[in-house]
């Protein structure tokens, strides 16, 4: 089977006929517009289905997605938690320079001295900019990297590798 790439996470329920609340994992919420057939992938199960219908609600950047033979509320909450994916080959190309969170998370971060500051566990929408968590297995430290051209001078994604400048003080701890 074809690599999939989470567009979505299912967290509750919406109303009571089967409508599900998803957080997208994409910054453009349109996209939903477009899918027919997705996957939904929990811990222990992984499933073909069909979207019936989307409505988007862009205040609150959540997408409330219906998919077919789903019809109450129990249906919902067994896929809370759930990620929606789609197949690799299906995901729009970026420009360069721009990067899917998926491409980022797991990158290995390093500073222009090439010393290794860490991975990229999480990324985290703050509004102004996104920020890169870097978690570092061997000194269970946690560095917070602002995702900005002026910080992030490199991404390697072939070689996983991430160079960093990181602002004066910012790893002093």
């Amino acid at each position: 089977m074809d690599e999939l790439v989470a567009v979505g996470k299912i967290t509750s329920t919406h109303g009571l006929r089967g409508y599900m609340k998803v957080l997208p994992l994409t910054d453009n919420l349109d996209r939903f517009n477009d899918l027919k057939e997705v996957f939904v992938v929990g811990n222990t199960f992984q499933q073909t289905m069909i979207i019936k219908d989307v409505q988007l609600n862009t205040h609150k950047n959540l997408v409330y997605i219906l998919f077919e033979g789903i019809t109450n509320v129990d249906q919902v909450t067994s896929l809370r938690n759930s990620l929606i994916k789609i197949p690799l080959k299906e995901v729009p190309i970026l420009p360069a320079d721009s990067y899917y969170h998926y491409q980022i998370v797991g990158l290995k971060v390093y500073d222009l001295e090439d010393i290794y500051l860490g991975k990229v566990e999480q990324i985290i929408a703050t509004g102004a900019n996104d920020v890169y968590l870097l978690g570092d297995t061997n000194t269970n430290k946690a560095i917070l990297i602002p995702a900005l051209k002026a910080v992030v001078k490199s991404i390697d994604i072939e070689n996983q590798k991430m160079i960093v400048d990181p602002p004066s003080g910012l790893l002093d701890i």
